[in-house]
């Protein structure tokens, strides 16, 4: 974590993580019950 682009590496990753923790399973979830599955 010593420049800059590893800093930036490592908040995008972040940020993957956090949108398939939270936004994944909410979309899934409201295509399995409005019947787009």
């Amino acid at each position: 974590m010593h420049t800059v682009t590893n800093y930036f590496i490592v908040n995008l990753a972040i940020a993957d993580i956090l949108v398939c923790i939270f936004c994944l399973p909410i979309t899934l979830l409201s295509n399995l019950y409005t019947g787009k599955w």
